[in-house]
């Protein structure tokens, strides 16, 4: 990666730091935060929840192409134990040169359920969107004596496929964790960084 695609994939960050400032630790119910880099990829994804409510962001840099995907979702009654079901409407932006120059609208679907257990904890997340049918499943469980967790995700669109499996190890008895993976079809070794206070 050449200092000037990485300049322009890090130059959606900022949008992160200010949605991050903004719907912070003192004013919502929960923040997740990360961040993962490779050779020829920059992903950022931010999710914020108050109350029944989901502020979501993504951010895509691959080779050239970047894309910037916003939603709102509101979570729907049903049965505690079948996890949490949120839905509501999405938005992605294509950028070209430096510009906006694609908008999309569509409608956004995410269900997810955390099982605690003797050892850390499961985690299912299935989410969809309208948006360029795209589709992520994940999976991943926690060891709370190590620290660690491990995930298995698999995610498809209209333009990508792939198989991603990640490491994480949390720093110490702090919120961040550090992240290193690898996508099978692409062949990308990935480093990243994550912080959370779900």
């Amino acid at each position: 990666m050449n200092f000037t695609l990485w300049h322009k994939r890090f130059s959606l960050s900022p949008i992160t730091l200010i949605a991050s400032m903004i719907a912070g630790p003192t004013v919502a119910d929960g923040l997740f935060f990360q961040q993962d880099v490779s050779k020829e990829t920059f992903v950022t994804t931010l999710s914020v929840q108050r109350d029944r409510m989901t502020f979501g962001m993504n951010a895509v840099a691959i080779d050239e192409d970047q894309s910037l995907a916003l939603n709102i979702t509101q979570s729907v009654d049903w049965s505690p134990e079948n996890g949490t079901l949120r839905i509501g409407p999405a938005v992605r932006l294509i950028l070209q040169d430096g510009a906006f120059d694609t908008t999309e609208v569509g409608v956004k679907v995410n269900h997810e359920k955390y099982v605690p257990t003797n050892f850390g904890a499961f985690l299912w997340l299935v989410d969809a969107s309208t948006i360029d049918k795209s589709l992520l499943l994940l999976g991943q469980f926690s060891l709370a004596k190590q620290n660690m967790s491990f995930e298995l995700a698999f995610g498809r669109s209209e333009d990508f496929l792939d198989t991603s499996i990640t490491l994480s190890r949390t720093f110490g008895d702090s919120r961040f964790s550090g992240r290193i993976g690898y996508r099978f079809v692409a062949e990308d070794l990935f480093l990243g960084i994550s912080y959370n206070t779900f």
